[in-house]
């Protein structure tokens, strides 16, 4: 079996062979890593809110209900009227230096707490 990708035939070092029962030896893509595509603005609406280990909430409410988040240091994060985060794994943890689009409900602010260190975290509303 041949698999196509949007450039033509994919080669024979990015496909696996499963070993299942039903499918056995079915020729499927590797895959290595995830794509996601953002909508870039005009800029100057990501708002930095520096992080510790004391809750942060964002001064603003986010009316869409969804952003764009990068850390700069691992931290937890809360969704809510008035949030406070807390630092003992019942918040949503967030790694580091990764790009993430996260959602929660029109409306709410953000709260960010660290394990114990500072940093930054940059917020991107959805518009």
């Amino acid at each position: 079996m041949t698999l196509a990708n949007d450039s033509g035939l994919m080669s024979r070092s990015r496909m696996a062979t499963t070993d299942h029962p039903e499918i056995a030896g079915l020729q499927i893509p590797r895959v290595s890593t995830i794509q996601a595509s953002l909508q870039i603005g005009a800029g100057g609406t990501t708002v930095p809110l520096s992080i510790s280990g004391t809750s942060a909430p964002t001064t603003n409410a986010i009316a869409s209900g969804a952003a764009v988040i990068y850390l700069t240091e691992p931290a937890f994060v809360r969704a809510g009227a008035t949030p406070v985060a807390v630092a003992n794994g019942t918040d949503q943890p967030i790694p580091a230096e990764t790009l993430l689009r996260i959602e929660f409900t029109p409306g709410h602010k953000l709260a960010f707490i660290t394990a114990g260190g500072t940093g930054t975290a940059y917020i991107t509303p959805d518009v």
